[in-house]
């Protein structure tokens, strides 16, 4: 395979600065000891891997100023830190802990005479009004049956149902449970999806016809980027609501001869005339649909930098435009997917824009097309057809004649991207991030402004448990534990998501990325995780927003080729149908990428996501992605996982959740990616679990605090796992019905 070469957060509370040579005995590159800044949050502290803290109910971890806590090896200057000679840091660890010590002892004593203060769940019952009935889809065996949760009187009103994403596939479910909704008193059995295993390589996407072409890429000689191309290619026809060539990706490329991995960031940008206060200051535009929500997408232009750098050589540019250009014009069966979405965007089909009617209604019934009807997309096939035929690859979609199509056609609908966006616009292509787990083996995913960096922090974080049993060994306490822990990682994760960026207008976040990667970091976060509670006080993770949850778009493909090089891509036009636009002149739906930006400073974005001072509009930038691709590969070299999913901001739970079990459960990758999940993204304060969980982990997650909501859906994985004997076992998602194909 060839290749070419200043929001500051007020968390209070007293501060203890830790010298770790004299606690875990890390130093940093220059050998000088290693000073953090945290808050001292109880007692037990300790930075061993097998210690945690333990916390009062208001006690707050993080401390940090107009920049983010640093990494040790980037910078002399300190949060409140100063050179202390071994002998003081000695006296001052001794004090510390003496401190410590009487705070525990204080601690317990009040809380047995009465005196401390209230437990979080305590507090949020005496001011947390009673949950309205809610209405919510249960699954079972494919079906869907409406029922009413009714809010028992008995039970705390931490817990509630809320409507979420449907299931899309099939597994075996309990009856509706009043106390926590969706709940099993079993494990549930196997989902309907299909467990394959192939000898040489594979596809998994969450449409079946797609990873068939992808497959037949790899059968012509294909590398995995070229199927990667047309399997992407041919999702924006089946699943057009969710993806397609009015968008961006993001993509890693494991080279199995030369032992790297290359990250190509085709992120759409905000145009030049974008403005930080553009939203605020009008509020007759709208950032999640109309015009001014459209990005300078990125799509064409990452596949043909990736073609030119990975492709194989076998093969023409036309030839892996060839599926989709002939499923656009003949026209392909509208599976259950785009059919549920089209009935459940229908008022924006209608009644919003023309163009989407122009597609999604069927003119010989003259009604918003229905599962297993036959949809085209001819104005769409005539673009595809210009790209396929242009020699440079991308000279028509961003300078010539597609270019100018999509330039008029948004500015006469009132938007603000210009021919000149189109022009200026390039993907980033770099080293893919990289950070090593502790059986030496290496996982690669995307740098920021992606959500690869957020995951790559968790897995680090649970990494240090040093899990390594069956999941089925394991008892219910701690599984239950296990749970916590990954929730607490959760929260500590998405809390410092708010702190990074495009690191090219946000210079900070090259730090950021070095301390999030770092060994010593997730280390100390671990010592911060109490074992026995969880706060529900944003404060105490850096945070103090209240956000929402909205629906998501996005489509995530998975290939490893027979040569053992794979691809990870995730894609997107942001939410269901992106800007609700249609360009007229070339058929394409277009993005909503600029409400990924921090909009408004007081606002969360669509998917619920607190504001962030490092996401804020600015021309030519990137907006954060929850995307995250990854790429794991084992001590020798060879690939051993290929992830990602798509699901808005609970992508990067729902691709750890399933690793997690992968990695250090020994599950199959069919049995992870079909357990039921949990997410926490900090904002709002609730844990979502899926259907089937069982009540008594869910119970057992309450009683340390949790508040639980029951959502239908955390997310939609694609996952490939290459066994010790180099075969390889793929999985789609049930809750899509996506299917692999391979040999």
């Amino acid at each position: 395979m060839a290749t070419s070469n200043g929001h500051r957060y007020d968390k209070g509370a007293s501060k203890t600065t830790l010298v770790s040579s004299s606690s875990s005995g890390e130093q940093s590159r220059d050998g000088k000891p290693i000073t953090i800044d945290v808050v001292s949050s109880g007692s037990n502290f300790s930075i061993d891997d097998n210690t945690t803290s333990t916390m009062g109910s208001s006690s707050n971890y993080w401390t940090s100023s107009s920049s983010p806590i640093r990494s040790p090896s980037v910078s002399p200057r300190r949060l409140g830190s100063h050179t202390i000679s071994r002998k003081k840091r000695l006296t001052m660890a001794a004090s510390i802990s003496l401190a410590i010590l009487l705070l525990v002892t204080t601690t317990i004593l009040a809380t047995y005479y009465g005196i401390a203060s209230a437990h979080p769940l305590q507090q949020q019952s005496n001011t947390t009004a009673t949950a309205p009935t809610t209405t919510d889809h249960h699954l079972q065996t494919g079906t869907f049956t409406a029922f009413t949760a009714t809010p028992d009187p008995l039970v705390p009103t931490t817990r509630r149902a809320v409507h979420g994403e449907e299931f899309l596939g099939s597994i075996p479910t309990a009856p509706p449970d009043a106390q926590f909704p969706g709940s099993s008193e079993m494990n549930a059995g196997p989902s309907d999806s299909v467990k394959a295993t192939y000898k040489l390589q594979s596809v998994a996407s969450d449409a079946a016809e797609c990873s068939k072409a992808g497959n037949e890429i790899l059968k012509r000689g294909g590398s995995a980027v070229d199927a990667a191309i047309t399997t992407a290619l041919c999702a924006g026809l089946y699943h057009s609501h969710s993806c397609g060539i009015g968008g961006g990706f993001f993509m890693v490329v494991y080279d199995r001869e030369f032992k790297n991995a290359t990250s190509i960031d085709a992120r759409e940008v905000a145009p030049s005339a974008a403005t930080e206060r553009m939203y605020v200051d009008n509020k007759n535009i709208s950032s999640v649909k109309g015009w001014h929500a459209i990005a300078v997408p990125g799509e064409i232009y990452g596949y043909w930098e990736a073609f030119k750098r990975f492709g194989s050589g076998h093969l023409t540019w036309k030839q892996l435009f060839e599926p989709a250009i002939a499923l656009a014009e003949q026209g392909s069966v509208v599976n259950h997917v785009l059919a549920r979405t089209i009935s459940s965007n229908i008022n924006d089909i209608t009644g919003f824009d023309a163009g989407l009617t122009d597609i999604f209604v069927n003119k010989v019934t003259g009604l918003p097309f229905v599962e297993g009807e036959i949809i085209r997309y001819p104005m769409l096939a005539q673009t595809l057809r210009m790209i396929a035929d242009d020699e440079q690859g991308i000279f028509e979609y961003y300078q010539g004649k597609i270019a100018q199509n999509l330039a008029s056609d948004i500015q006469e609908g009132g938007g603000i991207l210009t021919l000149a966006d189109l022009n200026n616009y390039r993907p980033v292509i770099e080293d893919a991030l990289h950070s090593k787990l502790r059986d030496n083996s290496s996982m690669y995913g995307v740098p920021p402004p992606a959500g690869s960096l957020i995951l790559h922090y968790i897995i680090s974080i649970m990494d240090g448990y040093k899990y390594n049993q069956s999941w089925d060994s394991m008892s219910d306490d701690d599984k239950i534990l296990f749970y916590h822990r990954f929730t607490e990682a959760m929260k500590f994760a998405y809390a410092r998501r708010t702190e990074l960026g495009d690191d090219r207008f946000v210079p900070e976040v090259a730090e950021m990325k070095e301390t999030l990667l770092s060994p010593w970091f997730a280390k100390l976060t671990r010592a911060l995780i109490n074992d026995q509670r969880t706060s529900n006080d944003t404060k105490t993770y850096g945070v103090n927003i209240v956000p929402a949850i909205g629906k998501v778009g996005t489509s995530h493909i998975s290939i490893i080729d027979k040569m053992g090089n794979a691809v990870s891509i995730t894609t997107t036009i942001n939410t269901h149908f992106g800007s609700k636009r249609v360009s007229r002149k070339t058929g394409i739906i277009l993005n909503n990428e600029m409400d990924d930006f921090t909009t408004s400073p007081n606002s969360p974005n669509y998917y619920g996501l607190p504001p962030s001072i490092a996401n804020l509009i600015a021309p030519g930038k990137r907006p954060q992605s929850s995307c995250a691709p990854i790429i794991v590969v084992d001590h020798n070299g060879d690939v051993r996982v290929v992830m990602g999913a798509s699901g808005g901001s609970r992508i990067i739970s729902a691709v750890a959740n399933a690793l997690i079990r992968v990695l250090y459960f020994g599950q199959d990758v069919k049995e992870a990616i079909d357990a039921p999940r949990i997410h926490h993204q900090l904002l709002p304060m609730e844990l979502s679990y899926e259907p089937n969980f069982l009540r008594k982990h869910l119970k057992g997650l309450e009683d340390k605090g949790h508040h639980l909501v029951f959502s239908n859906t955390i997310a939609v994985i694609q996952g490939l796992d290459r066994l010790e004997n180099m075969r390889i076992e793929a999985n789609c998602d049930y809750r899509k019905r996506g299917a692999p194909a391979g040999e």
